[in-house]
């Protein structure tokens, strides 16, 4: 039950990052592409929430084997990489539109 605190604020916290990163790559590439209109920060972590739980599980091989700790270690690795990886590639990308 000590887990449950810090899984609400990671989660939290997750949320919002990937929110946050979701609103910079859909300004670089929905809004031009299609003149859509510009993503809300709270839209964008309802959208990621979303997604996310439609994702795929993001349970390793063996995880009956890990502890509550390197379930949660995971988990926050996870949360923070992956949308810094995709804002990451995403500008690496949005420099090239810009050049064309």
């Amino acid at each position: 039950m000590a887990w449950l605190l810090p899984w609400l604020a990671l989660t939290g916290a997750g949320a919002a990052w990937s929110g946050w990163a979701l609103t910079i790559l859909w300004s670089w590439f929905v809004v031009p592409t299609f003149r859509a209109p510009a993503l809300s920060v709270p839209a964008a972590i309802g959208i990621a929430l979303l997604v996310r739980m439609f994702g795929a599980s993001s349970s390793a091989t063996n995880d009956e084997k890990k502890t509550q700790s390197d379930r949660f270690a995971y988990a926050a690795a996870w949360m923070i990489m992956q949308p810094a990886f995709a804002l990451g590639f995403g500008w690496l990308v949005h420099l090239f539109m810009g050049a064309s």
